[in-house]
């Protein structure tokens, strides 16, 4: 079913979470709960939407988890103070003593949230892995305090007049645990002060040479991981500088290197250390402006793959030093493009990351089961840049499937940031597992090949594979392996044309997946699977398109030529 122009390509859920329509219902129920409680009305029934109140507040809190991440702490406070007020029943004057005394203890819990919010807000990681110093990368999770609350306002809700004594109990011990949580998250942020206050003499001390700006979305890992061994073969001190706190926890531990958490502008020149000479950067980030304001430094952009799509030629290169490319083809995209650079502004040092890519085990057509790689990128933050086949997934894996192939199923990272795409990811997940329950077959598909395998573990257990305008269509050149890219933004022709590594590939128009034009074009996938399967026409286009894209570099010089280059300005 085509989905309507004006709809956004984003899962109905995240519109109606976005729109704060939920809360606002629960905001609806608990004040109509307040009204009852006032008239007066039936005990029962207030009880009965007090509690309903309390239950979705937990419900809309945990889908917000879930969801984002997000603090909870401060959320829907007058929907849960509405609901303990009028479940208490404030026009009953005969209460007891030691129950109002428990309301009121709750009640001023509630609205003590948004400042423990507050200070949660301040308490955002600072640093890890520096020589010498202990600090804490975490403090306790301020959503305790939004689930103790609402908890107590559930017990209060319906407990009525029962033990009112243990309802005080409860509320004390609630407003013990708040207290306890901020008091942490403040001695936490006194902890980051703390720290900065020590940060000129450990810049002495370490003399860090050079550093890595990096900010990206949630689940962007990879792009430092391709280059952080490279960049230690420097044999220099440098550290990570991060922009976001989920940016800091995923790589807080995970490469033995000290990390830096700035999250302000004017934070960011703390982590100007005086014997700094270079910052390298792994994407064009918005925040990297925040580093790249600073002269007396060599920005260098490393960029976390090369590929033929619109990204990689931005003008936005410009604003760095130099461009650490692969081979000549990222220097010829700008030319194409129109974008005057300096003489000396690209470096080629080929891509270290492709040193340990296998080469082909044999034809496929003679291969007992061949192995193939459905690899499709994402479909970008705007319409030029959405290249991905995903949207047809399923049937290019039935494809294979088709022809006895054992599948290997690598969406890319950002395939659950649209509607289709996540649907489609999903099916295809559902496929796979299907066939090999049937069949026997060793798919490899999910957390296996998404998480725990790297691309190059895909490349290398694969025999061919199908993908998108992507950097992995320029590595896998390396293995020497057959390919399929599908034409999603143009005809085959115009295909070939816009995306020089296409013509090293064996491209599908992808509107055949859905029936137009079907096994009748030239452009095929079952035409372009014939001829992988057949004498494999292409094997000397793609050689020749792998010194072009990769750099005239011989296999064991790719991370020599790196650090070579890389060692001159640090």
């Amino acid at each position: 079913m085509r989905r309507p122009p004006f709809v956004p390509d984003v899962p109905l859920g995240n519109i109606v979470w976005g729109l704060e329509l939920p809360q606002a219902v629960l905001a609806a129920i608990a004040l109509t709960t307040l009204t009852i409680a006032w008239s007066p009305g039936p005990p029962g029934l207030v009880a009965a939407l007090a509690a309903a109140t309390v239950l979705g507040a937990a419900g809309l809190g945990l889908r917000r988890w879930k969801a984002q991440r997000a603090a909870l702490t401060g959320s829907l406070v007058l929907s849960r103070l509405a609901a303990l007020c009028a479940a208490f029943g404030i026009s009953l004057p005969d209460a007891d003593p030691a129950r109002l005394a428990a309301v009121a203890t709750v009640a001023g819990c509630l609205m003590a949230e948004p400042i423990a919010r507050a200070f949660a807000a301040q308490a955002f990681p600072y640093a890890d892995g520096f020589p010498g110093v202990r600090t804490r990368t975490a403090h306790l999770p301020i959503g305790i305090v939004f689930w103790a609350n609402t908890a107590a306002v559930g017990v209060l809700a319906t407990a009525g007049p029962n033990w009112p004594g243990g309802q005080l109990a409860l509320a004390g011990a609630v407003a013990l645990a708040d207290l306890a949580v901020m008091a942490d998250v403040a001695r936490f942020a006194v902890g980051r002060l703390r720290f900065n206050a020590r940060l000129p003499k450990l810049w002495a001390a370490m003399e860090p040479a050079f550093a890595v700006h990096w900010q990206a979305a949630r689940g962007s890992v990879h792009q430092l991981t391709m280059w952080i061994d490279h960049l230690k073969q420097l044999d220099r001190p440098f550290f990570i500088v991060t922009r976001t706190a989920e940016n800091f926890r995923e790589v807080a531990g995970r490469f033995g290197l000290p990390v830096l958490h700035r999250v302000g502008l004017d934070a960011v020149e703390e982590a100007l250390s005086p014997s700094l000479k270079a910052v390298f950067y792994v994407n064009t980030a918005i925040l990297n402006d925040h580093m790249l304001r600073y002269p007396q430094l060599s920005h260098i952009q490393l960029n976390h793959g090369d590929s033929d799509k619109i990204a990689s030629y931005s003008p936005v290169f410009r604003a760095y030093d130099k461009d650490f490319v692969a081979g000549q083809a990222a220097i010829d995209r700008f030319a194409a493009a129109g974008l005057a650079t300096a003489p000396d502004f690209f470096v080629i040092v080929g891509r270290p990351q492709v040193a340990g890519v296998e080469a082909a085990r044999g034809p496929v057509g003679e291969l007992a089961e061949p192995t193939a790689l459905y690899a499709p990128t994402w479909r970008g933050n705007t319409k030029d840049s959405d290249y991905t086949s995903l949207r047809r997934g399923p049937a290019i894996v039935q494809a294979l499937l088709d022809r006895g192939c054992r599948v290997v199923f690598r969406p890319h990272p950002y395939w659950d940031k649209h509607h289709a795409t996540a649907a489609a990811r999903e099916e295809v997940v559902a496929l796979l597992a299907k066939d090999a329950a049937a069949t026997g077959r060793r798919h490899v598909f999910g957390a296996q090949a998404e998480v725990e395998w790297s691309v190059f573990d895909c490349f290398n257990s694969s025999d061919l594979m199908i993908s998108d305008v992507s950097s992995v269509a320029n590595d896998y050149l390396y293995s020497d392996k057959p390919f399929v890219m599908m034409a999603v933004t143009a005809g085959p022709e115009d295909f070939s044309a816009e995306f020089p590594v296409a013509r090293g590939a064996y491209v599908v128009d992808y509107r055949t997946l859905d029936g137009a034009g079907g096994a009748a074009s030239s452009h095929c996938l079952g035409h372009a699977l014939d001829a992988i399967w057949g004498d494999d026409p292409l094997a000397a286009v793609r050689r020749q398109l792998k010194t072009y894209y990769l750099g005239d570099i011989p296999r064991a010089e790719y991370a020599r030529r790196f650090v070579e280059e890389a060692s001159k300005y640090v």
